[in-house]
């Protein structure tokens, strides 16, 4: 995959937007399953359904980005690739199933889901599949976690597999294991699984096709253009024009007409989320597709900025997103138990910053070390 010239980068605002958009996708995702664990409202599927679209329409623009990004480097392969993947995902799912061995062996001990064998295929992540075995204990949405997790495989060895010029049955022989996976994965265990696991899996592409556009544009703009300029090594490019003295004047046209153009793409996605009120509806799903093409294109190409506080704070939520995602049900779940001494609503709150403190625990010593993890791994394995 040597050809592909990948010239796009991130620019600050898109970056943090990103952070900030996976923010959001966590906590609605929490948000909407606590609605419906504690307070049983029919809204809860919104929230979370949303949420977790966010969460597989952005995996496949950065995990996209970030591979097609570090395939500059000539030594960039697969090996690279799964260890930083595994340094992502696997430190805080490990212990998030430590933490849920201990925490519902004291209140959730439900032998169909709390048993070695739902522990160790969630584990591999192959739970919830044609295999039949439930996620362990009371992590109901771990569900979606082996959809990402091979998806990134397969996604990334087709891309780096193909640098095996003279291993090429190696490559056809892993492509048809990991596809073989994939299709158990997507079957799932539940009647109909497949066409709504689908309907993720084309948001995940989706996200790589945004990525494509972008990189598309920015290559237009340095070939058609003076203002794509060399800086410190790092091609950089913007719908603007360049003054004498150094600054941006930005095209004002082109702000409007995103503003615009993102009012009227929300304002549809609204009503066909209130009318129907199917988060997983195709139409509501490409509505929200073209909203962050939209939106990204107006980070990246005007002066759009974040101020410094408001980044700290959308890195510092961000940086447990993961984390909240593997641990929110069973804390919500958990704070049932006292359903009896408190105010509904009053528990839903608790239950909320309760969540939100455990999952940054637990992102402390996992999620947020991601760095670390990394570069030991790679400096040990690769």
């Amino acid at each position: 995959m040597e050809e592909i010239s990948f010239q796009f980068e991130l620019s600050e605002p898109s970056s943090t937007s990103l952070y900030l958009i996976r923010a959001v996708a966590a906590q609605f995702v929490a948000v909407g399953h606590g609605i419906g664990i504690v307070l049983r409202l029919p809204i809860a599927t919104l929230f979370a359904g949303l949420g977790l679209m966010l969460f597989f329409l952005i995996s496949g623009l950065l995990i996209s980005y970030s591979l097609f990004t570090k395939m500059r480097e000539q030594e960039y392969r697969f090996k690279h690739f799964l260890i930083n993947r595994f340094s992502r995902i696997y430190p805080p799912l490990i212990v998030s199933l430590i933490f849920l061995l201990i925490f519902d062996g004291l209140w959730f001990t439900n032998p169909k889901f709390y048993n070695p064998l739902s522990f160790i295929f969630t584990l591999l992540l192959i739970n919830d599949t044609q295999l039949g075995v439930a996620a362990f204990g009371s992590a109901r949405q771990a569900w979606a976690l082996p959809l990402f997790w091979w998806t990134y495989l397969i996604f990334g060895w087709i891309v780096l597999g193909l640098k095996l010029k003279k291993k090429k049955h190696i490559f056809f022989l892993v492509l048809s294991a990991l596809f073989f996976l994939l299709i158990l994965v997507y079957s799932g265990y539940i009647e109909n699984s497949l066409y709504s696991n689908l309907k993720f899996l084309l948001l995940w592409v989706l996200g790589v096709f945004i990525i494509f556009l972008l990189n598309s544009i920015t290559k237009h703009m340095k070939k058609k253009s003076s203002i794509g300029r060399e800086k410190d090594g790092v091609f950089i490019t913007s719908i603007q024009f360049l003054t004498e003295n150094g600054k941006f004047r930005e095209k004002n046209a082109l702000k409007n007409a995103l503003r615009l153009g993102m009012v009227f793409l929300m304002t549809m996605a609204l009503m066909n989320l209130l009318l129907y009120r199917q988060p997983y509806d195709i139409y509501f799903m490409l509505l929200i597709v073209i909203l962050l093409f939209f939106f990204l294109l107006y980070c990246q190409f005007t002066a759009f900025n974040y101020s410094k506080k408001a980044k700290k704070i959308i890195k510092f939520i961000s940086s447990y997103s993961f984390s909240l995602y593997l641990v929110h049900y069973t804390t919500f779940s958990f704070m049932m138990l006292f359903r009896y001494d408190l105010n509904n609503i009053l528990l839903f709150f608790i239950a909320f910053a309760f969540t939100n403190l455990v999952a940054l625990g637990i992102a402390a010593i996992s999620e947020r070390q991601y760095k670390k993890i990394n570069t030991y791994l790679l400096n040990k394995f690769a």
